[in-house]
C-alpha cells in the first residue's frame, strides 16, 4: 500500500508522536477497514453487542465490536489532537472524515 500524496494534519497537542512510514500504512490500511457508514439503528444494535460483551469482560469481542461503531466527529478530532492517530488508529472514522476531511 502507498501512502496519498497529502497526509492529514498533524495532532495539536500531541507533539511526541512520531509516525513512521509503516505506522502511517497500518493506519490507512485501518481506514479501509473500518471506516464505513452505519445506520443510527446498526449503531443502536452495535452499542447494545458491545454493553453486553463489557458485562461479559470479553475484551478481545468488545475492541472488534466497538471499533465498527463511528466516533463523534468532535470526540475523534480531540482525541487525535491529544493522543495521537495511533489512539484512533481501529476506530469508525467515516463520520468524522466527513466533518473534518484535512483531520484524518
Amino acid at each position: 500500500m502507498s501512502l496519498p500524496a497529502k497526509l492529514p494534519h498533524p495532532p495539536r497537542y500531541c507533539i511526541d508522536e512520531k509516525m513512521t512510514e509503516k505506522d502511517w500504512k497500518e493506519y490507512f490500511a485501518n481506514r479501509e477497514k473500518y471506516d464505513q457508514p452505519v445506520s443510527r439503528e446498526e449503531t443502536e444494535k452495535l452499542l447494545i453487542q458491545a454493553a453486553k460483551l463489557l458485562d461479559n469482560k470479553d475484551e478481545k469481542e468488545f475492541n472488534e465490536v466497538s471499533s465498527r461503531i463511528p466516533a463523534l466527529p468532535a470526540w475523534a478530532l480531540a482525541v487525535k489532537d491529544a493522543r495521537g492517530f495511533k489512539m484512533i488508529s481501529d476506530w469508525n472514522l467515516y463520520d468524522a472524515k466527513k466533518m473534518f476531511p484535512n483531520e484524518f
